[in-house]
């Protein structure tokens, strides 16, 4: 299929993975469809739910919409990988099923597009809101920069855009070999390095696009032992690239900030019993933190904690 080079003409299909989010789909497609922008279909892959999503779907009669369903969970990134297969159009959004767009968010896309003249190279993504539910505080959240002729080397240092913020030529996610579907969280970060790795070139759109919606139902983002894991999981499988594209300092920084994580959040509601992989990252943690602290200030701290850990994992192992 040819891209489109009219801005009028420009097609996109946005991909929306979803599970139990009957309480708030609903919103979240309204916000699609109400875009000033109508050159779009819009692709939701339900990943097996168990409350009524799928009957919201089909009521809802708009027919730029396609439901399709996985007759199993797989995760969100077999969902979106399901969506992606299915898309007919050349660009590619993306949303979560319970975030909301700006009325404008794909007419500024098309608008930038058309200013790099198409470039199907290019990733775009976008600042936003961050809302939070309990408090009804809505504040901007500005992404991170990342260097638009060194896009790998900049997302090898921290985790980059949302999933939401995200628009790109089907191609490039296409020839990348599509998502990596065991990614337990940090799912976008992985996606983005994937597309990165493959040639694409990141262009930040500085504008808050979309509402990140931290509310009280079910998310990756509240499971700090998954969030533990996929950070592990990210920076085990970039390893060789993190060093040699950004030196023993940024892989040093990300085993700091893992090893932070394990004590603040994770090792505190920790049961060695139920999550092998866990007890593997733990273990990778703390060899790096042995290999690359033994002579740093924060020594006595790092000790301290690594006799407690290795307590509680000779423990469980009984």
């Amino acid at each position: 299929m040819n891209t489109h080079k009219k801005e009028d003409d420009a097609l996109i299909s946005i991909i929306i993975p979803t599970h139990n989010r009957a309480f708030i789909i609903e919103k979240c497609i309204n916000t699609i469809f109400n875009q000033t922008y109508k050159n779009f279909e819009l692709i939701i892959v339900d990943d097996h739910s168990e409350d009524n999503t799928i009957e919201i779907l089909n009521h809802i009669l708009d027919p730029r919409l396609r439901v399709f369903s996985l007759k199993e969970k797989k995760g969100a990134q077999a969902a979106r990988n399901e969506g992606i297969r299915n898309a007919s159009w050349d660009w590619i959004c993306f949303n979560d099923s319970d975030d909301f767009w700006i009325d404008n968010k794909l007419e500024i896309h098309i608008k930038y597009l058309k200013k790099l003249e198409y470039n199907k190279d290019v990733v775009f993504y976008t600042d936003c809101y961050k809302f939070e539910e309990s408090s009804n505080k809505k504040s901007i959240w500005n992404l991170p920069e990342i260097k638009y002729y060194f896009s790998y080397k900049s997302l090898l240092t921290r985790p980059g855009p949302v999933f939401p913020g995200l628009f790109f030529n089907k191609n490039l996610i296409i020839d990348s070999g599509l998502l990596d579907e065991s990614v337990p969280s940090y799912q976008e970060w992985d996606t983005s390095l994937l597309l990165a790795k493959n040639g694409a070139k990141f262009f930040h759109i500085k504008e808050p696009l979309f509402i990140y919606n931290l509310h009280s139902g079910p998310t990756i983002s509240k499971d700090m032992t998954r969030d533990f894991n996929g950070y592990q999981y990210i920076i085990n499988k970039y390893k060789d690239d993190i060093i040699k594209y950004c030196g023993i300092r940024i892989w040093k920084r990300h085993i700091k900030d893992q090893y932070r994580q394990l004590v603040k959040e994770v090792f505190p509601q920790f049961n060695a019993n139920n999550d092998p992989i866990l007890i593997n990252n733990i273990h990778i943690v703390l060899v790096e933190v042995e290999l690359y602290f033994l002579n740093n200030k924060m020594i006595t701290i790092l000790k301290k904690f690594k006799r407690k850990i290795k307590k509680y994992l000779a423990f469980h192992k009984r």
